[in-house]
């Protein structure tokens, strides 16, 4: 692989995690303490990060460093791209969904019974 292949790759990862979390380039660069357009730089593949600047993006995206340093063949990285939130992403949104339906009260796995049969109803319905 040639540097400058590493470098975007870099970059790369750098996009697929920020998008994951939500995030916009300029809220990310501020969090980082990095200019914008720096960060445009490093995302697009024309700059090498430092390792501290490295280290600053991944603690930013709640990531390890070797999370953005790593080369996917292909098909990891669609994999990644279409995946699933993290687990703490999903944890906090069933929380969330939780408190908004008013059903803290609920151990895992009564929520777990909860939600499997409100997605099965609409399937026995239709037979």
């Amino acid at each position: 692989m040639k540097e400058e292949e590493f470098i975007k790759a870099i970059g790369d990862n750098i996009v697929l995690f920020r998008k994951r979390q939500g995030m916009k380039q300029i809220d990310l660069a501020n969090t980082v303490g990095i200019e914008d357009s720096a960060l445009r730089r490093i995302e697009s593949g024309r700059t090498n990060p430092t390792a501290k600047t490295l280290l600053k993006i991944a603690t930013a995206l709640n990531v390890e460093v070797v999370d953005l340093v790593r080369v996917q063949r292909k098909d990891e990285y669609r994999t990644l791209q279409l995946g699933s939130p993290s687990k703490d992403v999903l944890a906090q949104r069933l929380q969330e969904y939780k408190k908004q339906k008013g059903l803290e009260w609920m151990t895992d796995e009564e929520f777990d019974n909860h939600i499997k049969n409100i997605t099965e109803a609409p399937k026995k319905e239709k037979k």
